[in-house]
């Protein structure tokens, strides 16, 4: 590979898009004459961002490589629309003919591919509610309107969050701190995204919430059809297989971080919220879908894949997300950190995989690794972790005044004592308190993956500032200390180590707060 100085790097860094995630319907497969809702051929319908619409198929494999390089039809016509520029390819909604959506088979279904390359969770909620139109398309709720009043829909697969997020500015300022030097981007980006991952969350049970309506005011019951509401598979693998160098304009910190911190925030929230819409709405008929592991042992700069910038690697070798490129006027900056076409049909895999299974409950997809195209599914139970639930404190659960936790070995216990005081023991020895003394107070472990100490008129006396990290645990190791585990099981606190603060995070957002 010709080597590219940091000087050249930097100017192309300087011309990228704030956001990498940034036409017309796209669907295959035989129309039934009779299609209604219930009646004629089963339909699948993708709605979304860039991930689910398929942004990034042109490339199979290593997006560097004109061997690979597909062409712009792959984007059907879409890529007709003009953003403006000479060229054009910038625009449009680049729905790909590897999206994601394609895995449903087409003799048993109709797969309509509603979703949009750049598109938020405002550019799927409905009009009537406050949704606007994007890229010369209605809402995403309104075309679903259209749709399920002519075909018999029973699944919608909604990708959507990351834009609203800043998930594609997160990705530009990891390179731009690499490439300028400058310190790692997650010292900036995350209590950035722990301030926004709430009204990310809100948005996208809106975004629920109308398609729901959607589908009611088209005569569909609530079993009638599946809403599978999935994660986003991380572009960047973990530290321990990262390839530095070669085009890889990353810290490997920040790539630990996008891999075991950033991507299982998301995919907690986006869980979270499905809970939330099957308990509080009367409906139950949503489901998740964690694809964060869907890339893995492919992602970009795995050190386990094959690198060229002239032959083309096979899936079981390759990249499977696309490079980082800003050159305008070639839509790569879109494509940029995206699934290319051995990503996308991954996750094509994950969705007929999906589709196979029965209509409740949460699953995992993920690939079996590095040299391997063999994608699986497996239930989530209630918990992520491996550890067993008497050893789990799951959200929104308190620990009662004078009782405790174990550790299943018996190392090691945290208490919540009648003095007030959070205190990890290790046999008879106090190895970690929160230090704190009042009477009638709660202890509780919030949705939001912090512990918080309230007084008796519930003011904030202590919190293990792990707040903004959603479907977390808290965790009695073995060990005998406790531990909050993000859903990736990446370790946010553990006593000994660090006893939180009680004063509220900067910039006053997110708890500490008391949740009821």
């Amino acid at each position: 590979m010709t080597k590219v100085s940091r000087k050249a790097r930097l100017a192309a860094s300087l011309a990228v898009m704030a956001a990498i995630g940034t036409a017309a319907l796209q669907l295959t497969g035989a129309a039934s004459a009779l299609a209604s809702p219930t009646q004629g051929l089963a339909t699948v319908v993708s709605m979304g961002d860039s991930f689910i619409a398929g942004e990034g198929g042109r490339f199979a494999g290593q997006a560097d490589n004109p061997a690979t390089d597909r062409g712009f039809g792959v984007y059907g016509n879409t890529v007709n629309w003009f953003d403006g520029g000479p060229i054009g390819h910038e625009g449009g909604c680049h729905r790909s003919d590897s999206a994601e959506v394609f895995g449903a088979s087409p003799a048993t279904f109709r797969r309509i591919n509603l979703a949009c390359s750049g598109a938020a969770t405002v550019n799927v909620w409905r009009a009537a509610t406050g949704g606007q139109s994007f890229k010369g398309e209605q809402p995403q709720a309104d075309q679903l309107a259209s749709v399920a009043a002519v075909n018999n829909v029973k699944a919608i697969v909604l990708s959507i969050g990351g834009n609203d997020l800043g998930f594609g500015q997160i990705v530009q300022n990891c390179v731009s701190a690499d490439l300028l030097l400058g310190p790692a981007c997650n010292i900036a980006s995350d209590p950035q995204t722990r301030q926004n991952i709430g009204p990310m969350m809100n948005n996208i049970s809106h975004a629920i919430t109308d398609i729901r309506a959607t589908m009611t005011a088209a005569g569909y019951q609530n079993s009638d059809y599946r809403l599978i509401v999935q994660s986003y598979p991380s572009p960047l693998p973990a530290q321990a297989d990262f390839r530095p160098g070669s085009g890889c304009p990353f810290y490997a910190a920040d790539v630990e971080w996008v891999n075991k911190v950033m991507v299982p925030r998301l995919a907690g929230a986006i869980r979270q919220v499905v809970r939330n819409s099957n308990t509080n709405t009367g409906f139950n008929n949503a489901q998740f879908m964690d694809v964060s592991n869907a890339l893995r042992g492919h992602e970009l700069c795995n050190k386990n894949t094959q690198f060229s910038t002239t032959a083309q690697p096979a899936q079981a070798v390759a990249e499977w997300a696309n490079w980082i490129n800003f050159t305008s006027g070639t839509n790569r900056t879109n494509e940029s950190a995206h699934p290319n076409d051995f990503g996308q049909l991954a996750l094509q895999q994950c969705f007929n995989l999906m589709i196979g299974v029965g209509g409740t409950g949460n699953f995992r997809c993920a690939n079996a690794g590095p040299g391997q195209v063999s994608l699986s599914l497996q239930p989530l139970g209630d918990i992520w972790s491996s550890f067993a639930p008497a050893q789990v404190l799951k959200f929104n659960s308190t620990i009662p005044v004078g009782t405790c936790i174990w550790a299943a070995t018996g190392a090691g216990a945290l208490c919540f004592q009648t003095d007030g005081n959070l205190v990890n023991y290790r046999g008879s020895t106090a190895v970690w308190a929160s230090g704190t003394q009042l009477t009638g107070g709660t202890a509780r472990f919030q949705a939001d993956g912090n512990i918080v100490i309230t007084t008796s008129t519930n003011q904030v006396a202590w919190h293990s500032d792990s707040w903004g990290n959603p479907d977390s645990e808290l965790v009695m190791l073995d060990s005998g200390f406790a531990a909050i585990l993000n859903p990736a099981g990446t370790m946010l606190w553990l006593t000994g180590t660090t006893g939180g603060g009680g004063a509220p995070p900067p910039g006053g957002g997110g708890p500490p707060r008391h949740e009821n």
